[in-house]
This record gives C-alpha cells, structure tokens and sequence, in this order.
C-alpha cells in the first residue's frame, strides 16, 4: 500500500486550480487510463514530444524563409479584402527600419484584428516567415505581442499531445496548483530540492524538473 504522503498524486485532476466541469472530460479524454478519470500524476509525466524555437529575432531584412522568427515591427496599414471578396484575406502591412512585411489573416474578425494591430502600434510578431509574389508575409501570425506580453514568450515553445477542444494553452497553462498546498512536504517544511518562494508553477511549462521537485518532496531530507 502506498504511504498517504503521495496521495495527492494521485487525486483526480479537477482538484488543481483551473481544472473545472467544462475541461475536466476533456482532460480526462487526453490523460485517463482505463475508464479513469485524469490524474494529477498523469499531467505531471504528460512531457512535450517537441518545442518551437522563438529566439532567432533578426531585422526583417535579414530574416531567413521557412524559419520562425520574432520580430519587432510598426504597424503601417490596414488592407481589408476587396469588396464581395467575401474569402480574400484581411492583410496587415508592417515594418522595420529594413524591409515590410504583409501578415494574412483568413477567415479574420476585423475588429478583433485592429485592436491587437492599431495603426501605429509598436508590435512583436512571432511565426514562420514565407515569400509569396515577391513579398515577405506571415500567415496568421503565432503570437502578437506588446513589450509587456513578450517577456512573457519563452524562447523554446513546448509542443503537446493535445486533443480535440482541448487546445496548446490550456494543456500548457490552465493546471496551476500550488504545491505547497496540493502536495504536503515533510515535517511541513519544503525540501532543498524545491526553492521556497517559488510560488504557483505549471508542471505543463516545467516538464522533467518539476517531477523531479515534486518527487523529492517524498525522499528523506539529507
């Protein structure tokens, strides 16, 4: 029989922050075993099978095709699709000091679009770069970002087995138990293993270091 102490591993996943009724079946669809529901030890070992690389950030002028890059651009014009041009991409025309770029928007809600893209606007836009009829463009950008929001881009992107209604940002960021409180540690004390201050944490972003946090939490201190 397994010591109480790891218990809360093994607690259904609806026990973390984050976690309710609307995405708990579709956790469970992606995590469960045999008719069970997820739990929190399936989400810890549920490890990316790959990453996307944002750190390349070059001026657009020297900014390789075919690659993602993070670029720093102004926003210069609004291109709407031609009138009863109902299926024609929504473009947005952006610069540098170097070169423009057109980034392309299908099937785009326009509003939507100008705010994220005001004119004016100092944005960063990361995505894969591609020529097309002699211009750079960037379909439906992966990330548009102010200065606030890009410290927040790590610069290797984890990729996840997902599943349906269950997309990247909420497998990699939705679970944010606190651990302090989810898993108890010895004599009410945090390990050395485990920096204290170390606050909410996605086991999702942390990957292998945070199962190894978390289980060092049930060895005996040195």
């Amino acid at each position: 029989m397994r010591p109480s102490l790891l218990d809360p591993l093994f607690a259904p996943l609806t026990t973390l922050a984050g976690v309710g009724p609307k995405f708990a079946p579709l956790y469970d669809r992606l995590l469960g075993r045999d008719g069970r529901p997820a739990r929190v030890s399936d989400i810890l070992m549920h490890l990316p099978h790959g990453g996307i690389d944002r750190r390349l950030r070059p001026m657009l002028r020297d900014a390789p095709f075919g690659e993602v890059i993070t670029v720093k651009v102004v926003v210069e014009a609004h291109r709407p699709p031609p009138a009863g041009r109902i299926k024609a991409p929504f473009r947005v025309l952006v610069s540098d000091d170097t070169a423009d770029m057109e980034l392309v928007f299908f099937n785009a809600r326009i509003g939507q679009i100008q705010t994220m893209l005001p004119l004016g606007a100092t944005r960063w836009l990361s995505g894969k770069l591609e020529m097309f009829d002699g211009l750079r463009q960037m379909v439906h950008p992966d990330r548009i970002l102010d200065e606030q929001q890009l410290a927040q881009l790590p610069p290797v992107e984890p990729i996840y087995p997902l599943t349906e209604g269950l997309g990247p940002r909420l497998v990699a960021t939705r679970p944010r138990p606190h651990w302090r409180s989810s898993l108890p540690c010895r004599n009410g004390t945090m390990p050395r293993c485990l920096p204290s201050g170390a606050g909410p944490v996605s086991p999702m972003r942390c990957g292998p270091s945070i199962i190894r946090s978390i289980w060092c939490r049930f060895l005996p201190r040195a």
